[in-house]
């Protein structure tokens, strides 16, 4: 038995999400993202998805993504958006782990969000650490065997500028 065709309606075509246009007084054209692209862009970086991936979708090589960004404000604030989107999710399942008692997703928090730090400077200055090693001025091996068999003290160590001896 063959299969009734059924009628279909048309459907809209998809929204362009990128246009080429002149640039300039010569003959090359750029990509300019659509409002649509944009928002493509935003629902994907939402989703963590990454650029290279985005841009992929867009139909345009990574780099020419970021030129994009660049030029186009728009494009830019729809991708920081969509992060700013996938950052409170992660942040607020962060949040709910941290709250149930998982005690690494508390501390994640306290460390990225509210500055702690278990250890060093807590006001965000310099955290190397300086070692100074002391050299002591130069002896003889019998003064050296009385230091080690504990029969003598080590001499203080030599300061810089005075000679010993």
């Amino acid at each position: 038995m063959a299969k009734a065709r059924t009628k279909r309606t048309p459907r809209e075509p998809a929204p362009a999400l990128v246009e080429q246009q002149p640039c300039g007084d010569t003959a090359r054209t750029m990509a300019v993202v659509t409002s649509a692209g944009c928002e493509v862009a935003r629902r994907m970086t939402a989703e963590g998805c990454p650029l290279a991936m985005v841009g992929a979708v867009l139909g345009l090589p990574r780099r020419t993504l970021h030129d994009a960004t660049k030029r186009q404000p728009e494009l830019a604030d729809a991708i920081a958006a969509g992060n700013g989107e996938l950052e409170k999710e992660l942040v607020n399942l962060l949040i709910e782990q941290a709250r149930g008692g998982y005690a690494p997703a508390a501390m994640f928090l306290l460390k990225s969000k509210c500055g702690y730090r278990e250890t060093g400077a807590l006001d965000g200055s310099d955290t190397r650490v300086q070692v100074n090693i002391q050299i002591p001025a130069p002896m003889s091996d019998a003064e050296f065997r009385q230091i080690i068999d504990g029969r003598a003290e080590p001499p203080a160590p030599a300061l810089p500028g005075r000679t010993s001896r």
